[in-house]
């Protein structure tokens, strides 16, 4: 073929624009995907302000987010696959924010960690309310449970030391439900509390929630 009658060095520059190209093309096409799932759950958390979930069709959303309904089944199911998709982009974050202090923890100190996801919940204030206020459907706030679960038990097993394996079992679980409850009534009630605050009185309850087991 014409490629083994140029040069290498020809070669390569041709083989490298060629693959230049299409990584561009490439590129461009996942830059499409992420805009248009940008645009279909911010849509989606606007339609939220004034129905629920049941009401909204996936032609009412798309003609909202401006592309076609066939677009929409290109990426997604129904409705509540991209409901999903947009929770479990919540849980990724909070399991980044985990990741991000685990030395911390390891040691000891829970407030950053504690302190960080309410940032993010708050910075994500209308997002975070709307998908909480979904009625019948409470998947955020389980999947919130489930990363402190499956994130922070192993990190903030140096408690453990206080009370027992068993019984480290059981406070967990209930410091697991109670956060997320604090949580989920800070947001609810307007967030009139700072983060910190919030932290502070969150951490106050879980080290002397332990401390009391101890004896």
């Amino acid at each position: 073929s014409d490629f083994f009658h140029v040069s290498k060095n020809e070669q390569i520059a041709d083989f490298c624009r060629k693959r230049g190209d299409f990584l561009m093309a490439e590129t461009k096409d996942r830059r499409s995907v992420r805009r248009t799932k940008r645009l279909l759950k911010a849509s989606l958390i606007d339609l939220l302000q004034t129905k629920g979930i049941t009401k909204i069709s996936v032609s009412e959303l798309a003609q909202a987010a401006d592309i076609n309904r066939g677009t929409f089944y290109l990426h997604y199911r129904d409705i509540y696959d991209l409901l999903d998709e947009l929770e479990n982009d919540i849980a990724k974050d909070f399991i980044a924010i985990s990741d991000r202090h685990r030395q911390e923890v390891k040691k000891g100190d829970i407030y950053p960690v504690l302190r960080d996801f309410l940032i993010y919940i708050s910075e994500n204030a209308r997002v975070c309310l709307t998908l909480a206020r979904i009625k019948n459907h409470n998947d955020m706030l389980r999947k919130l449970r489930k990363v402190l679960r499956e994130s922070c038990f192993q990190e903030w097993k140096p408690l453990q030391r206080y009370v027992g394996t068993d019984v480290y079992e059981y406070y967990f679980s209930f410091v697991q439900s109670g956060y997320v409850g604090m949580l989920e009534y800070w947001l609810k009630n307007g967030m009139k509390e700072t983060p910190k605050q919030i932290s502070r009185m969150a951490e106050k309850i879980i080290l002397r929630g332990i401390s009391s087991l101890n004896g």
